[in-house]
């Protein structure tokens, strides 16, 4: 298991302004920020696209057959809004193959109907577009996973609910002591899979976290949690640049500079997307007023293979 190295408590200095090389000389000190030096971004491939679980976005190229090229031949304009219907297509179907959470056998669309989904995919915003070979226009659209407009507003009971429950207890450390910033939970070797809304579940069967319990006003923007693969070295040292690259990822927004570390030990559900933590992950969460608090606001990041 990767070592989680203490962060850096100053990284605001280092961050250096758009077009502005950082500066060289690093605080005396100061080390990597060992959770965003060590994952990178999760995505799940699909033909034409994919779901990136990191960012909580959808996203589909589209273009356009060489038999349809001829018959747009002379309409560059058309041959770019055929490619663009065709990514929105794609996006819709991949869209029907997210997993929302374990009590669903199948993804989002035995929740969804199909025609919501398709509706979603029309008003996905166009994020890149490009001149493929033979003139051929590529167009990529995206949608979030979450918030309001994104595939968690269309699924039915997601009103927060009253919360993870009363702070009690001491509070849990996070990285190097310090006051902990967000909960990384080390789900690698579980068999654990990416979902819209997972479940932490105690070694009694106590529903720790859920949907119903994510009761901060960020959890539904954001969602409740971002996932990450582990599958790279932590950066060196001397490397600021890349330090500070690191920094401004979703990972690290997720987690924070100083977070509580939490070994999951397994995973349930169909598909299993629910995790499963000992005693000692579960007294982290449930006795500490910083845990209640950081649950509560969904700062989680889910680190799988």
């Amino acid at each position: 298991m990767s070592v989680l190295l203490a962060s850096i408590t100053a990284w605001s200095l280092l961050a250096a302004a758009p077009g502005v090389a950082p500066e060289p000389a690093v605080p005396a000190g100061v080390q990597d920020p060992g959770i965003a030096a060590t994952t990178e971004p999760l995505r799940e491939e699909f033909p034409g696209g994919y779901i990136d679980w990191t960012s909580g976005a959808v996203s589909a190229w589209g273009t356009i057959s060489s038999g349809e090229r001829r018959g747009y031949q002379n309409s560059p304009q058309r041959r770019k809004v055929k490619a663009e219907a065709v990514a929105r297509s794609r996006l819709a179907g991949i869209l029907a193959e997210v997993r929302v959470d374990s009590s669903h056998g199948s993804p989002a669309e035995a929740a969804v109907d199909p025609n919501q989904l398709m509706r979603l995919a029309e008003t996905a915003g166009i994020t890149a577009k490009r001149e493929g070979r033979s003139e051929n226009p590529e167009v990529e659209v995206s949608v979030s996973l979450h918030g309001e407009k994104g595939l968690a507003g269309l699924l039915d009971g997601g009103t927060p609910g009253p919360g993870a429950g009363p702070d009690s207890g001491e509070p849990a450390d996070g990285e190097g002591g310090q006051a902990p910033t967000g909960i990384v939970i080390d789900a690698r070797g579980s068999e654990a899979r990416p979902s819209l809304f997972p479940r932490l579940i105690g070694p009694d069967g106590t529903e720790i976290w859920s949907r119903q319990k994510a009761a901060g006003p960020s959890c539904r923007e954001k969602g409740m949690a971002s996932y990450a693969r582990v599958s790279r070295a932590p950066v060196a040292d001397d490397d600021v640049t890349e330090r500070v690259k690191l920094l401004r990822t979703p990972m690290y927004a997720r987690a924070g500079s100083s977070p509580i570390r939490i070994q999951a030990v397994g995973a349930a559900g169909n598909p299993t997307t629910d995790i499963l933590l000992d005693a000692d992950g579960a007294a982290k969460l449930q006795s500490s007023p910083a845990g209640r608090r950081l649950l509560d606001d969904c700062r989680v990041l889910i680190l799988l293979d």
